[in-house]
């Protein structure tokens, strides 16, 4: 079902290629029915800018030169409702290209298309679904559609040779034929033919009484254009079969000829011995070795995969690799391992042409026990969960067109870990393990290819320039929520997306992250969001009345105020301190030391500065500029840019140490947000001091309501009952502590409230004051 509801999408789209391609999805869907699910999916797709490759019939030109119709009818300026009446007559009527509204000849229209009635000829074998009736609107756009683009029954788009496939291609999508010699006019009707004698008075004119006999020489026929006469049949034009030549794939490795490799990114690097005949003999003998091992430099982000065949005495080999495509996040030793296994199937497929058509087992070895298990995975075992699915489904389908069939074998590890001699699959191991390794340092400076087509297993899916390759369901929804992060992330730290996307070693975060508790992510994520309870978030909440800074008492404090509160400044030398201490014991590059000091230093104290006062060496110069550009918020959030966890990697590598560049990055970033939240824990603990806590939430209104209650006196309140709180001297009563005030000014303004005799202050319509001293809110009983 899935598949037929693509193949209706196709034909309704009515274009040329892959009909998830955005050019197509761009047209396709101005026109196409917007109810569909596979329309819904197809607005995702490219309102997200997911581009998935899905396998499936694709429409082509039926002569070179061709166009679709509806590709002619966008670039002629139809859009939306328009299109969609042209799409609804081409659909009735069975059609695709230009050339299936032309005569045989390619050089004008076809008489028939100006009739509202059903086409009832046969230019292909698709199955079309059900198509409504044409309205008289959406014939009258298709009738100015055809008068645009035949001007006076001309065709202007230039018609070459046909594009037939087969013998039988060439009659399955024609109606009309006449033979070689002009004697006779046939008319095929499914399985059934029809012939039609010449008329020999009259140059294009035949009988109207057919007779049902199926000519010889079919295949050798010219198609025609027949038009109806009041007695006979006029052929109208004709035009034979003429197969353009077709280029064909003219590599060779050694002199073997071989086809085009259907993992083309897999088959680089390719390297032979002077002579590869012994290979190929062992290969059809079942006698040859192949060997795939993978490589993955994280700091570098790049994994590659490298693979060697051959003979079974070591004397002759074919050995090639390439690097593996994919989000960094998803790159990993176990993909290298798999991309090397999908090399040797590559290969093995490529040199059918020198094989012929032998068919033997061989051996396929790899040092990892997953990627050999692999090898035994069959087409009914794929999860769109799996790691790697692109590689496993690819293997998968290239074992299945290849002839030879491999034997998965376990190879034991590295040398180094080894003490005895080596056998010689782990010979080769080794050789392979260092030609992956050579592969990834000689393209590590390179920038990845975006050209990773590929012929088989699942089809290539991006979002934006990102590659998913595996756990489908999640890896999308990631990327996705990746784009809206970098947005928002992009918006708050003023730098272009790209910046954000590209430049900054978010391996380093990612794992920070992983090391901390979910309260600790919980309370950077909202420093990022500016959602921490300070200032008017405080008043919104009504946990304040007043949006101040609780240590500075500056006004209308915002998110990020507490970070350079000036009342923090001796707690933040002392942090600064901390963090000197820890870089010195991680030990971090000097330059960049002093950097980060003087760079957090100067922010602290002056956010706005945007210079430091810092002499960095040749060296680190563009590398300060890189790091300084992300912003000291930026890097105080553990935005690193990639060059700095490079530099600090290179000299990790001089000192001779183990540590990496990533792995310093990840205490970096969890140390400053060490720093940022003990700088809001310090904020919060005066917050909660009890003087400043009830300044913020009121107290200035307290004492002016209390001074107004006491200088009113009794007034209408019982003499006897509350004579005695009067009696208290104003200044007395207002040294008293916040309890004894708030006690006092509950029990008099009760009092006044069952009296009816309550003066207006903020107390009468304010909830939050009366809730703090104890009132009842207004329209409670």
């Amino acid at each position: 079902m899935l598949q037929s509801n693509v193949q209706a999408m196709v034909l309704e789209m009515g274009l040329y290629g892959d009909f998830t391609a955005s050019v197509n999805m761009k047209i396709g869907l101005e026109y196409c029915a917007k109810h569909s699910w596979i329309s819904y999916t197809l607005n995702f797709m490219k309102e997200n800018g997911i581009q998935a490759k899905v396998k499936h019939y694709q429409l082509e030109p039926a002569r070179q030169g061709d166009k679709s119709i509806m590709q002619v009818a966008y670039a002629a300026g139809y859009r939306g409702t328009q299109l969609a009446h042209i799409n609804a007559v081409r659909m009735h009527n069975n059609l695709v290209s230009i050339s299936d509204l032309c005569n045989a000849s390619g050089t004008k229209l076809n008489r028939v298309f100006y009739h509202r009635s059903k086409f009832r000829g046969q230019r292909n074998k698709f199955l079309w679904p059900r198509s409504h009736s044409v309205e008289r609107h959406e014939w009258d756009t298709w009738m100015n559609f055809i008068f645009r683009i035949f001007p006076q029954g001309t065709n202007n788009v230039m018609l070459g040779d046909w594009i037939v496939k087969d013998d039988q291609d060439w009659l399955d999508n024609w109606d009309w034929f006449v033979t070689e010699d002009y004697q006779w006019l046939c008319f095929l009707d499914g399985e059934d033919w029809t012939m039609y004698a010449k008329i020999q008075t009259e140059h294009t004119g035949y009988t109207s009484a057919g007779v049902a006999l199926c000519p010889n020489n079919r295949h050798n026929m010219r198609r025609a254009t027949v038009e109806w006469s009041s007695n006979n049949l006029l052929v109208d034009s004709t035009d034979k079969w003429g197969v353009p030549m077709m280029k064909k794939y003219k590599r060779k490795i050694n002199g073997y000829s071989i086809d085009r490799p259907l993992v083309p990114w897999m088959f680089k690097f390719i390297e032979t011995s002077d002579k590869i005949d012994k290979v190929l003999e062992d290969i059809k003998n079942g006698t040859v070795v192949a060997v795939g091992d993978g490589s993955y430099f994280e700091i570098y982000s790049i994994c590659t995969g490298a693979w060697v065949i051959s003979s079974a005495d070591g004397s002759q080999w074919i050995k090639g690799g390439g690097v593996v495509p994919g989000l960094n996040r998803d790159k990993n030793s176990y993909q290298g391992e798999v991309a090397s296994l999908t090399g040797i199937a590559t290969c093995l497929v490529a040199l059918a042409p020198s094989l012929g058509r032998a068919t033997s087992s061989i051996v396929v070895a790899s040092d990892n026990d997953k990627a050999v298990d692999s090898l035994w995975w069959k087409r009914d075992y794929v999860k769109s969960s799996m790691k790697s699915i692109d590689l496993i489904t690819s293997n998968i389908d290239l074992w299945e067109k290849s002839l030879v069939q491999p034997i998965p074998t376990r190879v034991k590890g590295h040398a180094d870990k080894l003490h005895r001699p080596l056998t010689f699959l782990e010979h080769l191991n080794t050789k392979v393990d260092h030609w992956a390794k050579e592969i990834a340092i000689s393209e590590k400076s390179r920038p990845i290819a975006q050209d990773l087509h590929r012929e088989v297993g699942l089809g290539l899916i991006r979002i934006g320039k990102d590659v998913i390759v595996l756990n489908l369901n999640f890896s999308i929804q990631d990327c996705l929520e990746k784009q809206q992060v970098h947005q928002y992330l992009s918006s708050l730290l003023e730098l272009p997306v790209e910046v954000i996307r590209t430049q900054i070693k978010w391996t380093c975060v990612e794992r920070a992250r992983k090391s901390r508790s979910f309260k600790q992510n919980r309370f950077i994520t909202k420093v990022l969001a500016n959602d921490l309870p300070v200032g008017s978030v405080l008043a919104r909440r009504n946990h304040a009345k007043q949006a101040t800074c609780p240590c500075c008492k500056m006004e209308e404090e915002d998110p990020l105020h507490f970070l350079t509160c000036l009342e923090h400044e001796d707690i933040i030398i002392s942090l600064l301190d901390e963090l000197e201490i820890h870089m010195r014991k991680v030990d971090t590059h000097p330059q960049i030391r002093d950097f980060i000091l003087c760079g957090l230093s100067s922010w602290f104290k002056d956010p706005e500065k945007g210079t430091i006062n810092f002499n960095p060496c040749q060296d680190f110069i563009q590398i300060a500029i890189a790091q300084n550009g992300l912003g000291w918020f930026g890097t105080l959030m553990g935005f690193f840019h990639k060059s700095l966890i490079m530099f600090q990697h290179d000299h990790y590598t001089e000192v001779q140490s183990r540590r990496t560049g990533i792995a310093w990055g990840k205490q970096m970033a969890c140390k400053l947000w060490d720093i940022i939240y003990k700088l809001w824990t310090y904020r919060n603990s005066c917050l909660h001091e009890t003087s400043t806590a009830d300044e913020l939430r009121g107290l200035d209104e307290l004492e002016d309501a209390i001074v107004v209650e006491h200088r009113r006196g009794l007034r209408t309140l019982d003499g006897r009952k509350y004579g005695k709180f009067f009696k208290r001297d104003l200044d007395t009563l207002l040294k008293d502590t916040t309890q004894k005030k708030k006690a006092w000014f509950l029990l008099i303004r009760s009092a006044r409230e069952l009296d009816d005799d309550t003066p207006l202050d903020n107390f009468t319509h304010d909830d939050l004051l009366r809730e703090w001293v104890g009132l009842t809110p207004i329209g409670v009983t």
